[in-house]
Parts: structure tokens; sequence; C-alpha cells
């Protein structure tokens, strides 16, 4: 699991760098003030959490807090991917980021399951 985690953290920071720098690159129609404001704390959220997962990889000791971090992460891409997929039509969102986000749930819940012993 914790290889998974370092490869979340690495998605994450990479995703949250690119919609920071190109938020109109998630949407097809052009983008209002408060929307790019969005795209882009988001961004800061995205690559904040990746380098929060990066520590936890690195640092953490204990199976559980590792085990526990996993799962979170699961229920994050889970919630996003979700999220992306509600608002594909309403505001012309780019399928990438739903897709992206549900892959790692399914990747991650394969690896979890994988990993239960």
């Amino acid at each position: 699991m914790q290889k998974v985690i370092y490869g979340y953290a690495l998605v994450e920071i990479i995703g949250g760098i690119f919609l920071y720098f190109a938020p109109q690159m998630m949407f097809s129609n052009p983008l209002q003030t408060d929307t790019i404001l969005l795209c882009k704390l988001y961004g800061i959220l995205a690559t904040c959490f990746g380098l929060m997962l990066l520590e936890v990889g690195k640092r953490a000791q204990d199976q559980g807090l590792i085990k526990h971090v996993f799962l979170l992460t699961l229920a994050f891409q889970l919630f996003v991917g979700f999220t992306c997929y509600g608002f594909l039509e309403s505001a012309s969102m780019h399928i990438g980021g739903m897709l992206t986000h549900l892959t790692l749930f399914g990747i991650g819940l394969v690896c979890y399951f994988a990993s239960i012993k």
C-alpha cells in the first residue's frame, strides 16, 4: 500500500500544479473569474494533499496509520470522481478529471483487497 500512496502523491502533486497554472484545460467553455479562483484553490489543495501523502508514505512506521490514510485517500478519489461526473454536463467539464479520479480509486481498491491477509 505504501507504493500506491507514493503513486497517489505523485498524481495529486502533478495534477494540483497543472490545475493551478492551467485551469482552463479542465473546461471546454471560457472560464469566469470565480471558476478560475476555485480551480486554483483546488490545485493548491491537491498539491498539499499530495505532499501530505508523500510525507506519510516516507515517515509512517505504523501500518495502521498507512491503512487509514490509504482508505481516506480512496474515499477522496471516489467522491471527487463522482463530483466531476455530476458536473460533466452542466459546467462542460473535461472528462479527464472524472476518469483520473475513478481510475485511481479502482486501482487503489484492487491494491487494498490484494493486501488484506
